[in-house]
């Protein structure tokens, strides 16, 4: 948090667009010796945590001068780091985990947030894929002439979806892997396993 603080504002004063990835490593297996919420529980633990430095990174983009031109977009990893953890680690909707192809080990939530240019408190049911930040984020910073163009980009432009909303995402579909072995499709609301395909 410290090393982001200093980047933000190093760049602030050099008047300098900048890219930012903070990546927390929100729960420890030793736990939180101090509670914050009623269960205890690690993830509830680590969440309400993670709560109070988002309000701080907020605040400092305001004090900053910098919040109303500034992209923030938080999306949750993919999948908890253990399949069936001990209560309060692992309570998510959907089956799975890390490396593997079941919904709770790909499907996560995203938020964004750029005031004045996103509308407020969107919900959005559309499909978007981590790879489709690096061609956004191009797109936005008007930089699409470094996407290379001698391989296969896997990212999709998502500039539509993030200013208008739902149904206007450019992906429909999103392919599943475990390693290096195709597991499954999914497109729309369905979903195709290709493990045991003939």
């Amino acid at each position: 948090q410290k090393r982001l603080s200093a980047y933000m504002t190093k760049n602030v004063e050099a008047k300098k667009p900048f890219y930012a990835a903070y990546w927390p490593q929100m729960t420890p297996f030793t736990g939180f010796p101090e509670k914050l919420t009623v269960s205890a529980g690690m993830l509830q633990e680590a969440i309400a945590r993670f709560d109070i430095y988002v309000g701080e990174l907020m605040q400092e983009l305001k004090d900053l001068g910098i919040e109303e031109n500034t992209l923030v977009i938080m999306m949750a990893d993919n999948g908890p780091m253990i399949h069936h953890g001990p209560v309060g680690m692992v309570e998510t909707l959907y089956r799975g985990g890390k490396g593997d192809f079941l919904e709770g080990g790909v499907r996560v939530t995203a938020h964004a947030r750029w005031p004045s240019v996103i509308k407020e408190r969107q919900i959005v049911g559309d499909i978007i894929h981590e790879t489709d930040l690096f061609t956004t984020f191009a797109n936005l910073a008007d930089a699409k002439q470094y996407i290379p163009t001698d391989r296969i980009i896997d990212g999709v432009d998502q500039t539509a979806l993030l200013l208008k909303g739902d149904t206007f995402s450019r992906r429909d579909y999103v392919f599943i892997y475990t390693g290096n072995q195709l597991a499954a499709t999914v497109k729309g609301r369905y979903k195709r396993d290709w493990r045991n395909a003939i």
